[in-house]
């Protein structure tokens, strides 16, 4: 990390490692010391994708939807030169039955390309309204767990992405933001 300024953070009190990870779902928890809040970026990024032909195909990351800048985002990357269909969700109603509290009740989510984040790529306020529903329902694996839960499926051009997720209305609570390379 030290010798690869790409990816050494930026302030000495930044948290950074690196995993030789198995094939297999993990999960990163960040928290502050001493209890404190705030912001804060978690990112994944995969050194060596020569591996086994192993990578990584999904990304998600829950936390709280405020409203105006307080949104919930998640980032990824498509490399190479192929285009790569995704799955993108942002899921609020369904943590309910997952055991979460203050779950937002009715997610938003859209799509941004990061070179022109002016231009929304995607966006879905429930997923039953989504273009590819039959590819989203004849999947049990990611049909979201309520009507209210927002998904949308897209063929993306190599490039840098952000998925936004905002409360309807201005409603607030805990939400995931996923994406899935299909």
């Amino acid at each position: 990390i030290e010798n690869n300024n790409l990816f050494r953070p930026g302030d000495s009190k930044d948290a950074a490692m690196i995993l030789t990870l198995q094939p297999g779902a993990y999960t990163a928890i960040v928290q502050g010391i001493n209890s404190a809040t705030g912001v804060a970026l978690i990112e994944v990024n995969e050194f060596d994708q020569s591996a086994n032909n192993s990578k990584l195909i999904n990304i998600s990351t829950r936390g709280y939807v405020g409203t105006g800048a307080d949104v919930l985002i998640g980032g990824f990357v498509i490399e190479g030169s192929d285009s790569k269909q995704v799955l993108v969700r942002a899921l609020g109603p369904s943590l309910t039955a997952q055991g979460v509290t203050g779950a937002l009740s009715d997610p938003f989510v859209y799509l941004v390309n990061q070179a022109d984040p002016t231009v929304i790529v995607g966006s879905n306020d429930n997923w039953e309204s989504a273009e590819g529903i039959s590819a989203i329902e004849n999947n049990n694996l990611f049909r979201p767990g309520d009507s209210k839960d927002a998904a949308m499926i897209l063929t993306l051009q190599p490039g840098a992405y952000t998925a936004i997720v905002q409360g309807i209305n201005s409603v607030t609570g805990v939400a995931l933001v996923e994406v899935n390379e299909l």
